[in-house]
């Protein structure tokens, strides 16, 4: 039979799932949250421009994408000239400090023309009802009234609604004219949430951005990552550099008038009934994080009970907390260990993702 011909074919989207580069000892809040197809370069507002990827763009191979030197960066954001009206939609990054996506959009926006909005998706709320999902449900909509009241004090709002997160932003994007949107990811448990934005937003010819919020580092130029975990712990100044966390903004813009904030759903309305014996009783927000940090026992000083759940929700920032680990009553040197064992593996999930993306794959025809 004839010789099979051979043609050499790239491959539109990098797909390698970053949960597969990390060993299961690792802590599921220490895990890479961002799926690979959405967010690959380590981004912060002290990294190049070019590091941040668009959500609705194809993957644009860099020098070396994964090996961007960080600098020192403002304890604020410097705006430059007005761009145009923005979007900046809240999702597992309920704060106003050290918030990548925050400071990008303010950069391109002006405070009076950056809209913020969350969206409370009825694929993810209400979707269970058993004691856990009621736990974090409630655990959520007290950190976005905190939120809310916190963007309220610095002379804006925050949008609130309930529904699917492609059709509210796509509806705002066309009421106020937007073509950009800043989103962090929702982590990995709301891929599909995450799917249907970047699709949507597609079709509405928006550009989406989705600036990396939990990188602590950035690896220095003319280095590389170890194959070896504990090499890398060892010595990581020797590997990377650890970024500055940002100041929050002082002021932001209130809505557009013919905009409506909108009310605060109850646990009913997003499609919960009473649940006897939640499993925590944690109240959520950053204030709340911090405050539940200061105030934490001897018992949990020696591991990440006390943090890790306003971590995975975005309350707090990983490179808030690497920072200030040293003046809180913690044990130091096991949240550095275990901050930098989740900041390995991030890095190498970068880097592995990219390696595969840019290898051009032989296929039969």
């Amino acid at each position: 039979c004839p010789r099979a011909a051979t043609r050499q074919v790239f491959p539109r989207r990098p797909t390698v799932a970053m949960a597969s580069f990390v060993p299961s000892s690792v802590p599921a809040v220490l895990r890479p949250s961002v799926p690979a197809a959405l967010s690959l370069v380590p981004t912060h507002p002290a990294l190049p421009r070019h590091a941040t990827t668009s959500l609705n763009t194809r993957y644009s191979p860099l020098a070396d994408p994964a090996c961007p030197t960080a600098v020192a960066f403002p304890s604020a954001p410097t705006p430059s000239p007005t761009s145009g009206p923005s979007l900046l939609l809240f999702r597992a990054d309920l704060r106003l400090a050290d918030h990548p996506a925050l400071t990008a959009a303010l950069e391109y926006s002006s405070p009076a023309r950056l809209t913020l909005v969350y969206v409370f998706d009825t694929r993810t709320f209400g979707a269970a009802s058993d004691r856990e999902s009621y736990a974090m449900a409630l655990f959520t909509l007290q950190a976005v009234t905190e939120l809310r009241n916190e963007i309220r004090a610095r002379g804006g709002d925050l949008m609130v609604r309930v529904g699917r997160t492609e059709q509210v932003v796509a509806d705002l994007c066309s009421r106020l004219r937007v073509r950009r949107v800043y989103a962090s990811s929702a982590g990995a448990n709301d891929t599909r949430v995450d799917s249907a934005l970047r699709e949507r937003m597609e079709t509405e010819g928006v550009e989406i951005l989705s600036p990396e919020d939990d990188a602590i580092s950035s690896v220095r130029k003319s280095q590389r990552i170890p194959e070896d975990a504990f090499a890398y712990k060892r010595d990581p100044s020797r590997y990377v550099e650890f970024l500055t966390p940002v100041d929050e903004p002082e002021r932001l813009g209130a809505l557009p008038s013919h905009l409506e904030a909108g009310d605060m759903p109850s646990m009913k309305d997003l499609g919960y009934t009473e649940v006897n014996g939640v499993p925590f009783s944690v109240a959520g927000g950053a204030k709340e994080g911090w405050a539940a940090i200061r105030a934490g026992s001897k018992r949990h000083a020696k591991c990440s009970c006390s943090y890790s759940l306003y971590l995975v929700t975005g309350c707090l920032s990983k490179r808030e907390l690497y920072t200030k680990v040293d003046e809180l009553p913690l044990n130091a040197a096991t949240v550095r260990s275990e901050l930098l064992w989740g900041e390995y593996w991030r890095l190498k999930s970068c880097t592995s993702a990219r390696s595969i993306a840019s290898r051009p794959l032989s296929i039969a025809s």
